[in-house]
């Protein structure tokens, strides 16, 4: 982190690892003057449940600050209206506000392409 930002880690949006779902993640809520932004990290590592993964766009949206989600998620986004557990993942991002920014694939092969490395931005609301 750049020294002339606040920062401090989020413990408690952490997603625990489990027997089927392995993921590697790092939350930090960053202040610069008077703009407060949550930033993730996170690495789920390939074949694991992606029932559990959801629940991290409804905590972070529950903060009502703008949050940037980035890492390698491995699920393709190239799959969503094949696969109905992609398009599931992919309908609970958009209904939590949370937009997919790549969108051209990642990852290629010599006869296949793959957006599975992601990056997700969501505005926040204002409190009431």
């Amino acid at each position: 982190m750049k020294n002339t930002l606040t920062h401090r880690c989020l413990d408690d949006l952490k997603i625990p690892s489990l027997d089927n779902c392995t993921i590697d993640n790092m939350w930090l809520e960053t202040v610069k003057g008077s703009k407060k932004y949550i930033i993730g990290k996170i690495y789920r590592h390939p074949g694991q449940n992606l029932g559990k993964f959801g629940e991290i766009f409804e905590k972070t949206e529950k903060r009502k600050v703008p949050c940037v989600i980035a890492g390698d998620f491995n699920v393709d986004l190239m799959k969503y209206g094949a696969h109905s557990i992609t398009s599931y993942y992919v309908d609970n991002l958009l209904i939590h506000n949370f937009f997919p920014t790549i969108v051209m694939p990642t990852r290629f092969a010599q006869q296949s392409a793959t957006i599975i490395d992601h990056i997700y931005f969501s505005p926040g609301c204002k409190s009431i």
